[in-house]
């Protein structure tokens, strides 16, 4: 592969549909309905683990582990950054939000993910039908 290739691949995986939402995983970036917001590294590291794991479960012990270094810390600690991601996604569409509880076990992304090759611009609620 050249460098070149290389780049457009990095490129590629940049854009993320989650959902309703885009993700620009090298700007730490979310774009809903038409806002976008930056987000903090440790919530942005847990939506790529989310987005990484393709629907599957993100055990606590991995959000640890990866996120912060397998440092010891306070249970609560990885359930305030997933309730800062929620915040930042929900409400999704339809009532029903993007973050899942596994009980006992971790999280999952509850919304289809779909990388994008070009930045086009995430729906906005109207143009998703959906009332503002």
């Amino acid at each position: 592969m050249t460098p070149e290739s290389s780049v457009i691949k990095d490129f590629q995986k940049r854009y993320v549909r989650v959902g309703q939402a885009r993700w620009d995983r090298t700007a730490s970036e979310l774009t809903i309905s038409g806002n976008t917001a930056k987000q903090l590294s440790r919530s942005a590291a847990a939506l790529d683990l989310l987005i990484d794991a393709k629907g599957g479960v993100v055990t606590r012990e991995e959000f640890e582990s990866l996120i912060w270094g397998g440092a010891q810390m306070d249970y609560s600690v990885v359930s305030q950054c997933i309730k800062t991601l929620r915040r930042a996604l929900e409400p999704a569409p339809g009532g029903s939000g993007y973050v899942e509880t596994v009980s006992r076990v971790g999280y999952r992304l509850a919304v289809e993910v779909e990388e994008e090759s070009d930045p086009t611009p995430a729906p906005t609620a109207s143009s998703c039908g959906i009332a503002q």
